[in-house]
């Protein structure tokens, strides 16, 4: 039992740090993880908050 536990905590740790690895290369493949984008590529026109009210 400890055996499938150990082996599933691992396949989710290894596939969480991998979603996330893949998710920063998505986002900006230029900047590592802690820094910021100047400019997200999403987002098209002036930076502002995105809401207009």
């Amino acid at each position: 039992m400890g055996v499938f536990f150990g082996a599933g905590l691992l396949l989710l740790g290894g596939g969480w740090a991998m979603f996330h690895w893949l998710a920063s290369l998505i986002e900006d493949p230029t900047t590592s993880e802690g820094q910021e984008a100047e400019e997200p590529a999403e987002q098209e026109g002036p930076p502002s908050s995105g809401f207009d009210d």
